[in-house]
């Protein structure tokens, strides 16, 4: 496996799932970090250029990155196999460190920092619908401040470990800007009622997206200069020290919840359609409560396709976002799956992080 540090050398945009084109939407929003879509096209590209590849000719792109994606079915990439994008940043010591979304079952402290917060069974005499569990901040709760951040390896510990973290601001980490274009046809002429509104993301010196890749083993993806997100902007890429994930749990605890560290799909919105909890996770499994910061909406633009044609929009999809925890109850479960989500776990979506919780 080949993990890859991502530096812009720019600005860069990653829009929304919205189709966009100047006169028919005016503003194009950015997320950050990208979906795993966004990354894993301009790794195949990549990989098209590093193969010298004819764009022309369908056989060889199709022998070389595999199909154009589809999201029903299963995904043929041609043995790519990618894990992030997770936000990274260079140490001091020239180190790169992960960091991890803050967690939805979060509340704030009254001496600083965050916590997680602790489950607790609703009473009998409170008339609800399953799950059947709630969250509750600590006697120390406080005022949020409502600020993004974002968790070190460290961080991530202690939260795990119910104690407070600080976290880092997001906009310590990226900042996002409006720019104002307008749009031109096939002679570069300005056309008239094509003003439009993008927002890009700017990050500092020694910020940037982690990838780990398997699938590819070319002597370019060493380092270099690829492009990457809307308007294809410089990125330059270099080969770096693995990161391991973080320790999990070796069986499946009593009582435990999943954060998910990367979005995932679920066809029935919060929960899964195709298999039960029951299915993945071996044995049955009771959810308790539900952690979520509404949703993410991905869509995308496949080149593959004639970009005059509406084809060439993917379908946008909602995904539960990177930060959602999930409680749950062990009857009888005895499987830890390495992603759960419906969709794209070949390219990075369902990834998580196991930990054991207090009873409910």
């Amino acid at each position: 496996m080949r993990t890859l540090f991502i530096e812009p050398q720019d600005v860069w945009l990653f829009r929304d799932g919205r189709p966009f084109d100047a006169g028919s939407a005016h503003r194009a929003e950015s997320i950050f970090p990208p979906s795993p879509i966004v990354v894993q096209g301009a790794i195949r590209s990549h990989q098209l250029a590093l193969k010298k590849i004819d764009l022309t000719d369908k056989e060889k792109i199709k022998k070389t990155v595999g199909e154009s994606l589809t999201f029903d079915g299963e995904l043929n990439l041609n043995r790519l196999r990618l894990t992030g994008p997770f936000l990274a940043r260079r140490k001091v010591d020239k180190n790169i460190e992960r960091l991890y979304p803050m967690p939805a079952d979060v509340y704030h402290a009254k001496s600083g920092g965050v916590k997680a917060a602790t489950p607790h069974k609703r009473t009998s005499e409170l008339v609800c619908e399953s799950p059947n569990v709630l969250l509750h901040p600590g006697n120390d709760a406080g005022k949020s401040d409502d600020s993004p951040r974002w968790l070190t390896e460290e961080d991530l510990k202690k939260y795990l470990a119910g104690e407070s973290v600080d976290g880092i601001r997001a906009d310590d980490l990226f900042e996002k800007e409006n720019r104002f274009g307008i749009g031109r046809n096939e002679q570069w002429v300005v056309k008239q009622g094509m003003l439009y509104e993008a927002e890009f993301v700017r990050l500092p010196e020694g910020v940037g997206l982690l990838v780990n890749m398997e699938g590819y083993d070319d002597a370019g993806w060493k380092s270099g200069l690829m492009q990457l997100g809307g308007e294809s902007r410089a990125a330059h890429y270099e080969t770096v020290d693995s990161i391991p994930m973080p320790d999990q749990p070796t069986s499946l605890p009593k009582y435990f919840k999943i954060y998910f560290i990367a979005p995932t799909y679920f066809g029935n919105g919060v929960e899964p359609k195709i298999r039960t909890w029951n299915d993945i996770f071996g044995g049955e499994v009771e959810l308790g409560t539900i952690a979520v910061r509404g949703f993410e909406t991905v869509g995308g633009f496949d080149w593959a396709k004639d970009s005059n044609s509406h084809e060439a929009h993917r379908p946008s999809h909602r995904y539960i976002p990177a930060g959602s925890v999930y409680y749950f109850n062990n009857i009888s479960g005895t499987t830890i799956p390495e992603t759960i989500t419906e969709f794209g776990a070949e390219i990075g979506f369902g990834r998580f992080i196991l930990s054991p919780t207090k009873e409910w």
